[in-house]
């Protein structure tokens, strides 16, 4: 079985992400957004470049962190 992060990156990623990048980012977390309001599923999107939340919904949902083994 193949290691959680090997299935992660074992897309061709990027090794920069540039500011136009991050503006096309915005047009689609704004779709999101639009995709939030009329469901009421739970929707994360992380940036794994930057370790943050780019959009977390306003549903009850709550988000756990899980720690990877050791």
């Amino acid at each position: 079985m193949a290691d959680e992060t090997d299935i992660l990156f074992s897309i061709s990623t990027p090794k920069v992400v540039s500011k136009a990048d991050y503006k096309l980012a915005r047009i689609k977390m704004d779709a999101v957004e639009a995709f939030s309001r009329i469901t009421s599923q739970g929707i994360f999107v992380a940036d794994l470049f930057r370790n943050r939340f780019m959009y977390v919904s306003n549903s009850p949902l709550v988000l756990l962190a899980i720690q990877p083994k050791r």
